[in-house]
């Protein structure tokens, strides 16, 4: 089987133990760098953006309102064409959080370096079975923390919270003027802690910064492979923060902002953090190697 059983440790020369280790620090620093960032981000946002808006039905593209707009109130058009997204919380590019957020997007786009990367080794002269099994494997991990978000933080958290919230603060589903305009007729929760947050850090940042480290400790030296896929996923990292900034702006409070992103960085982001130092070397089937090629040693092969 290509994922086969877990990968018996081979014991590193010195070169290689040292340029592991090196990477290793430096994984651990662009993760907590990251993570410090995205804190920042929505301490600065929640701070500088305070109100919330909510989306209802209209003619536009997409139609906000003020969640606290007095009955009668004008919505707030968001239109793709010059000029159409002028007033917040319209921004620039936001019909991509739909792409990003659909099933097909949130499942393929955070596979795309690691496809590409497997196919750059198939295509290679040092292709193998066991360097198939490990990028196998990495990809299974990816479809894990994935499934993970999707069933456990998205659906179960979500159905979790809502009876809380309705347990704790009590809600009526028509106590807004503007529940008919809403699609299925109901008011915002009282609180909904930011789901986009958390699918955007954990699919578009925390895989693509795993891969990174990934193709950091495969690819030694300068290459085309290593530029091109660097550069993807630099790509896929900016527009994840770039929605993840007008999202922690205009569509959740400060709190439910806080909440999603802590929600990602303890499930996701931390974990795969904690991966790349081998933290979980006790168990045999979440060893570094499993995932991620040893460096090449340059010596042993001369």
């Amino acid at each position: 089987m290509l994922g086969g059983r877990p990968t018996v440790p081979k014991k590193l020369s010195a070169t290689q133990q040292a340029v592991l280790t090196l990477h290793k620090i430096n994984a651990r620093s662009l993760f907590l760098a990251v993570n410090a960032l995205l804190l920042l981000v929505v301490f600065y946002t929640s701070r500088r953006f305070p109100h919330k808006f909510v989306r209802v039905q209209g003619d536009c593209d997409s139609n906000w309102l003020h969640v606290d707009a007095k009955e009668g109130a004008e919505t707030i058009c968001c239109n793709n064409e010059a000029g159409g997204y002028e007033d917040a919380p319209c921004y620039t590019a936001m019909d991509l959080m739909p792409v990003l957020g659909s099933l097909k997007g949130a499942w393929s786009i955070p596979l795309s370096a690691l496809i590409v990367n497997y196919g750059s080794m198939m295509l290679g002269p040092n292709v193998s079975m066991p360097r198939v099994r490990v990028y196998v494997r990495r990809g299974l991990l990816y479809v894990a923390m994935m499934a993970l978000r999707t069933v456990v933080l998205y659906m179960g958290l979500g159905l979790v919270e809502k009876r809380l919230v309705h347990l704790l603060m009590g809600h009526s589903d028509q106590s807004c003027w503007y529940a008919d305009l809403r699609r299925g007729k109901r008011c915002p929760a009282d609180f909904d802690h930011s789901d986009h947050i958390v699918l955007l850090v954990s699919h578009y940042l925390a895989i693509p910064l795993f891969e990174w480290f990934a193709v950091s400790v495969e690819s030694a030296g300068r290459s085309l492979k290593r530029t091109l896929l660097r550069g993807w996923i630099i790509i896929i990292g900016a527009l994840a923060t770039y929605l993840l900034f007008f999202t922690a702006s205009y569509f959740h409070t400060t709190m439910e902002n806080l909440v999603g992103l802590v929600i990602a960085q303890g499930c996701v982001m931390t974990p795969l953090m904690l991966l790349t130092q081998d933290y979980f070397a006790s168990y045999k089937w979440l060893r570094l190697g499993n995932f991620v090629l040893p460096p090449d040693d340059h010596k042993r092969d001369n």
